[in-house]
């Protein structure tokens, strides 16, 4: 397994921007249906910041565990396919992938406000340094209602043997 280079959330993320991490021992009330049936039943984590100074935070955690390949399917691009088969073994690849594609569309929508597809979004993972870019799609940044789409973001990306936790910013102009 590629070894463990920033172990929590709050090492993720810069320090302007402000992280609370809840564990099952933190929750006291019932969770609703659609809360029970996530991935990170015993994991929550929220981030926040200055609007003068980040522009949009993303942050999303995974179980460590492989994808079925239905899921595989429609979250991973070809080339992405290609790149995932040449990184070191013993790590869920595609479901890092997988989180990286929803930190991407947690900070694209609050500034766009369309949708993001898995297709959209072609990412490249960096496992030596834990970091990954995320290039938009022509097609979809041409069709942005906004006048000045993010055409990339990156981020970083932490593994254990229970969890994938990615996170990205985009820090004010």
């Amino acid at each position: 397994m590629v070894a463990v280079r920033f172990p929590v959330m709050r090492d993720l993320l810069p320090p302007q921007v402000a992280v609370a991490v809840a564990g099952a021992a933190d929750w006291t009330g019932a969770l609703l249906p659609a809360e029970r049936a996530c991935h990170t039943r015993d994991y929550c984590a929220a981030a926040a910041a200055r609007a003068a100074e980040v522009r949009a935070v993303g942050l999303d955690a995974e179980r460590h565990r492989d994808l079925t390949p239905g899921v595989r399917r429609k979250v991973c691009l070809l080339e992405e396919e290609a790149d995932l088969a040449r990184l070191p073994g013993g790590v869920a690849w595609p479901t890092v992938l997988f989180s990286v594609k929803e930190t991407v569309y947690k900070v694209w929508h609050p500034l766009v406000g369309t949708w993001l597809d898995f297709s959209d979004a072609r990412v490249v993972l960096d496992p030596e340094a834990g970091t990954f870019t995320s290039w938009i799609a022509p097609a979809r940044l041409a069709a942005a209602p906004v006048t000045d789409p993010p055409p990339s973001i990156g981020g970083r990306f932490a593994l254990d043997a229970d969890l994938v936790r990615t996170a990205a910013v985009l820090v004010a102009r």
